[in-house]
């Protein structure tokens, strides 16, 4: 969970007061990631006669096949994402029969997709973003894979299909996400205005270096703006979605939901809340309440409040009654 709405958001902030999300479950998922770098398929799962290896994840790491007769390995050094051709190089140790099946991931669109055994070029390589291509062969020990698939820039729209957020947008490089740090407001029209900013960002944003993930772009105003991977940024008060029309929509209130009208219309106003609307029956992970409902909830949750836990209840109260 990490907040992409908005001006002026900055990472962590206090756990005991104003913490604006839940960015303790981005911590838990870095040790999900592991077991999702490789996939094995046994023969007898497969329409072939030999098991296949599926390359998920361009990360740097060893994979041991022991399934397979022989002591046989398959070595992933990543390139990826900082060099903008080179993706991942695969080396083969030990001798096997069996399918490589590498992932062509849904941002590869290149007509530059390649990928070579042994500097020789896959030849007709269906190259079809979202899917896997197969390599079919008996591996050798040092068989070398070279794969490239070059990263672009791109836009990615809000999530949302009423026409008010029709310009609400997200800037891509490959499968990163493009953060506009230091912004006083999400409010930015790019150079070549909303057709640019929908259908060529590379036409305003440029990257800075081949070494580092550092972009520059430019407003209509000609003014420039820096912008680095959503996963870099650290102390940085960010943008990730950009008002690119020049004003800001009305804004939702609590609980809205995107795909929950069939027209357009414009928000309801944000509604006066009682203290009485911030009370739980306790936190979801504490034993259920006697009405039978297995996961209580904190309805109309609130920044600038303070919480306590009181016969089980969690209670809230504005920040000016704390204080006093």
């Amino acid at each position: 969970m990490q907040p992409l709405g908005g001006a002026n958001v900055k990472p962590w902030g206090k756990s005991d007061f104003g913490f604006p999300c839940c960015w303790g479950t981005l911590s838990e998922s870095f040790a999900k990631l592991g077991d999702s770098i490789f996939f094995w398929q046994p023969a007898s799962m497969s329409k072939t006669k030999t098991g296949a290896l599926f390359i998920n994840q361009f990360v740097a790491a060893t994979v041991k096949l022991s399934k397979l007769p022989g002591a046989v390995s398959v070595v992933q050094e990543a390139h990826f994402p900082t060099d903008a051709k080179k993706t991942v190089t695969l080396t083969v140790k030990g001798s096997g029969t069996f399918d490589i099946m590498l992932r062509v991931p849904n941002w590869a669109k290149s007509a530059n997709n390649a990928v070579a055994v042994n500097k020789v070029a896959v030849a007709g390589a269906p190259y079809s973003p979202g899917s896997y291509l197969k390599l079919s062969r008996t591996w050798k020990d040092g068989d070398v894979i070279e794969v490239s698939f070059p990263m672009h820039l791109w836009t990615e729209p809000l999530n949302d299909y009423h026409a008010i957020h029709n310009a609400t947008l997200a800037f891509m490089y490959g499968p990163l996400v493009l953060a506009g740090v230091h912004m006083d407001t999400d409010v930015w029209v790019p150079k070549g205005g909303q057709k640019a900013a929908k259908t060529n960002p590379a036409s305003f944003i440029r990257r800075n270096s081949t070494t580092a993930l550092d972009f520059e772009a430019t407003a209509a105003d000609g003014s420039k703006i820096q912008m680095i991977p959503l996963k870099e940024v650290m102390s940085e008060r960010y943008v990730a979605y950009f008002m690119t029309a020049g004003t800001k929509p009305p804004q939702p209130h609590n609980g809205y939901c995107p795909h929950s009208r069939n027209t357009d219309y414009v928000y309801d106003e944000v509604p006066t809340h009682n203290c009485a609307d911030h009370v739980s029956n306790g936190p979801p992970s504490g034993p259920p309440p006697a009405d039978g409902n297995q996961h209580p909830v904190v309805k109309n949750t609130l920044r600038g409040v303070s919480w306590s836990l009181r016969d089980g209840r969690i209670e809230v109260a504005p920040l000016q009654q704390r204080r006093a």
